[in-house]
């Protein structure tokens, strides 16, 4: 018993040690883990979504978190998704002294599917807090206009009239105050158009100031309305954004008013509107000596203001106020209308492939590899194995011989693609001319010859997405864990075995510094420019509407001198890559994978065509542009491997200033066009082309902005089925109108029979707007490729080179729509 009573007792001893032990650390744990449950009770956070909650996908949204304190100190993060399996996450680091409040704005790109984003506060493991902010996505091809305005109300049902088509998708109008508008400019990817009207332009802070500039160089278009509040409000915007500066009201009359509205108004009144002095741009309406409507470019964006405001009684509701919007705000069907959107960029990710760090085998060694393999393998087995009688040993030589090329080919890559870690990037860096530094989109890829993970780090602040062509087809791949911040990172990123995986970085970078003095002088540009940077300029090349001049390697301090040509320098249709590079040829040595990665890139920015498309704006973005690279990277990317290598092209969109005046040639390439309005069941702007059923549609055609006052001597237009490379010319005298007898009633154009003798060719009827007479006035017909120059073209063209085309479809009632192009080509003087 004794024995027994002994081997029972020191179990128990032992259990009681245990269970004080536990209880000891039980103890010890227990204020430790109840410290964040502690805090989780004591913390609030609330958070917005800034521009109104309007995201894009493939673009970042800046969203607002107020975080409180009032328990212990909590060291954590917030984190940022779309609570979607598959999404990447954005995190900040955050530091809460007890008692304290803070705010913090963080970037994320959310999902096509999302409808709200997820914050989180991460401390300790645990979740403190959390909080879902709701947004609306948008594609890039839905046009977006932002209203900051004191009455919003009395503006926007005309402006949703005006935007409103059915070959596009429904616009979004949306009204702001100036504190949703964000401060960095990779957030203003939800901003298409920008109005303002009577509210103080002093609360923007300098960030906001210096994105809206930077949007603005890029390709937006701000619109200042004239309001009840006179000019006090407008004193935050800088002289060096705005074509005029409105000091005083003055009273205008309903003539002065008829360029904007398209009409002149059955007012019987003078109304206020806004006046001043010009500072840059072009007049499009005066009352007096006073400017009260101008517009001026801003890098490869614009300025619009008008002093009128189109809320007011006796304008609102009217087609005039609606023909005013579809001028203020134009917009192209099918096309991005914002500057910061890319639709696709999938070539640019398959193109980091094609940089020569990361270069596949030269066809020519793997094509040896395989005639050795095949020939050593089949008659050369067969014939030593028959010679040494011993062709049942072909089961043991046959695997060798596979094994061995295996190892042969593996050693070939090895050899050919290295051991190490390769970085590579392409960097598309947009800036101004005279600006040391610019807005980069880099696509950097990371190739690893082994599986591995890396802990990346990217300088400068960095914001870090997976590629825009995975999240538009609302796929994420492998989901990225970003930490924001300088440097921003990737955490747990994954490399499979010899892949090279992208991902995409935006941050302000250098650019190099150029200096231009160019001028349009009749139909050429010619002038100089100057690299003013420490870094060659290489394959630099002048971009001007659709044409451009090659300029080649410009060396540090380099003056090279301009001439190019306006309007003929494309009548094959190249794309612009063809234009730039030459006709594509093969090669796999470096200085042929170099230009294959330059011609993959502007390919996919202009989609193939021969101008820049949606990187440059669509509407706007037909200013003079320096085109250039330099091979090197332009992003410090740590991987966490010091031998990793990296490699890198750049390519630089620097927009240049060219003055215009003196006699001067607008060729058609320069020249815009809006539609203001239509009486037909199908009036179609397809961007380069109309669609007309029966009935009318008005267009006004305008050259790109310039400085000054256009003083009309010739306007020849020439009408076409869509062919790009028709130049409308004329060895003919000046043709006036019909004559009276002969013109169409005004208010039912489409209704008259079509004069005797005219075809029906699928070329419409077209009027011009006499602006000295208020009336349309049809000239003879044009069948395809012809062309005709008008007689007194200062009657139709007012003095920003504006005027207004009719277009008449007199064929039979349904039967479809006919398909057409105008060319124009204007001349005049500028003083």
């Amino acid at each position: 018993m004794r024995r027994y009573a002994t081997l029972h007792i020191r179990p128990a001893r032992r259990s009681l040690r245990l269970v004080a032990a536990l209880g000891l650390v039980t103890a010890l744990l227990l204020p430790a883990a109840a410290a964040p449950a502690a805090a989780a009770e004591e913390v609030t956070m609330t958070a917005r979504a800034l521009v109104g909650g309007h995201v894009r996908v493939g673009a970042w949204s800046a969203v607002e978190v107020d975080l409180a304190n009032d328990g212990p100190a909590i060291s954590g993060e917030l984190r940022l998704g779309g609570g979607q399996p598959g999404a990447s996450t954005y995190g900040a680091l955050v530091d809460l002294p007890t008692n304290s409040k803070k705010r913090y704005l963080l970037y994320a790109q959310p999902s096509i599917f999302g409808r709200d984003i997820l914050i989180d506060l991460i401390a300790g493991g645990q979740r403190l807090a959390t909080t879902k902010v709701p947004i609306t996505a948008h594609d890039v091809y839905q046009p977006i206009v932002v209203v900051v305005a004191e009455q919003p109300g009395r503006l926007i049902p005309d402006l949703t009239a005006a935007v409103s088509n059915p070959n596009m998708p429904v616009a979004a109008i949306v009204s702001l105050s100036p504190a949703d508008l964000p401060g960095r400019i990779e957030a203003w990817s939800a901003i298409d158009r920008l109005v303002w009207q009577d509210v103080d332009s002093s609360k923007l802070d300098d960030a906001q100031l210096d994105a809206l500039r930077a949007w603005l160089g890029l390709g937006g278009r701000l619109v200042i309305l004239g309001g009840s509040t006179g000019a006090t409000t407008l004193g935050g915007f800088p002289d060096a954004i705005l074509p005029f500066r409105p000091t005083r009201t003055v009273d205008a009359t309903p003539d002065d008013l008829g360029s904007l509205l398209g009409a002149v108004p059955a007012l019987g009144e003078r109304l206020p509107v806004l006046g001043g002095t010009l500072i840059e741009g072009s007049v499009l309406a005066r009352s007096g000596d006073d400017i009260i409507a101008a517009e001026r470019s801003v890098g490869q964006g614009d300025v619009l203001i008008v002093g009128m405001d189109p809320g007011q009684s006796g304008i609102a509701g009217s087609a005039g106020a609606r023909s005013l919007w579809r001028r203020a705000v134009p917009m192209t069907p099918g096309a991005v209308v914002n500057p910061l959107a890319l639709p696709d960029d999938s070539a640019i990710v398959a193109a980091l492939n094609y940089l020569p760090a990361v270069g596949l085998p030269p066809v020519e060694q793997l094509l040896v590899l395989l005639v050795a393999y095949i020939v050593l393998i089949g008659p050369v087995n067969y014939l030593i194995l028959r010679r040494l009688d011993r062709r049942e040993w072909a089961w043991l030589t046959m695997p060798l011989l596979i094994v061995v090329f295996s190892a042969g080919a593996f050693g070939l890559g090895r050899l050919l693609k290295g051991s190490d870690t390769v970085v590579n990037e392409i960097a598309i860096v947009r800036g101004a001319a005279g600006a040391g530094s610019g807005l980069g989109q880099v696509y950097v890829g990371v190739f690893s010859p082994t599986r591995r993970t890396f802990d990346v780090k990217v300088a400068g602040g960095a914001l870090l997405s997976n590629p825009i062509s995975l999240q538009q087809q609302g796929a994420f791949g492998q989901p990225l864990d970003i930490l924001l911040g300088d440097p921003a990172r990737l955490r747990g990123y994954e490399v499979n075995f010899g892949v090279l995986r992208g991902f995409r970085a935006e941050t302000a970078l250098p650019t190099p510094k150029i200096e231009a003095k160019l001028e349009l002088a009749t139909d050429r540009v010619r002038g100089t420019v100057t690299n003013d940077s420490d870094e060659k300029i290489e394959a630099a090349a002048v971009v001007f509407g659709g044409s451009l001049v090659r300029l080649g390697d410009l060396a540090p301090g380099q003056t090279v001198s301009v001439d190019l040509a306006l309007g003929a320098s494309n009548v094959f249709g190249l794309p612009l890559s063809e234009r730039l590079f030459g006709s594509q040829s093969g090669g796999g040595d470096a200085a042929s994978r170099i230009t294959l990665t330059r011609r993959t890139v502007i390919d996919q920015l202009t989609a193939y065509t021969g101008k820049f498309s949606t990187l440059v704006g669509t509407i706007g973005g037909d200013g003079a542009m320096l085109v250039g690279w330099r091979t090197a990277t332009t992003l410090a990317v740590d991987v966490g491997d010091e031998k990793a290598a990296q490699v890198g092209e750049a390519l630089y969109l620097l927009p240049m200033d060219v003055r215009i005046g003196g006699r001067t040639v607008f060729p058609d390439e320069l020249i815009r066009h809006t539609v203001i309005g239509a009486d037909a069941g199908e009036a179609f702007d397809q961007g380069s082309a109309f669609s007309l059923s029966h009935g009318s549609m008005t267009v006004e055609f305008a050259p790109i902005a310039f400085s000054g006052e256009l003083r009309a001597t010739s306007l020849t237009l020439g009408m076409t089925q869509g062919d790009p490379s028709f130049v409308p010319r004329t060895k003919g005298d000046p043709v006036p109108p019909l004559p009276d007898d002969r013109q169409p009633p005004q208010d039912d154009p489409a209704g008259a029979m079509p004069p005797a003798g005219v075809p029906f060719d699928g070329i419409p009827a077209f009027q011009l707007f006499d602006r000295t007479t208020g009336l349309w006035m049809e000239f003879e017909h044009l069948g395809p490729n012809a062309a005709v120059k008008v007689a007194e073209p200062e009657r139709y063209l007012d003095t920003a080179g504006r005027f207004l085309v009719r277009f008449v479809n007199r064929g039979i009632e349904g039967q479809g729509s006919i398909y057409f192009t105008l060319s124009v080509v204007m001349e005049g003087t500028i003083p």
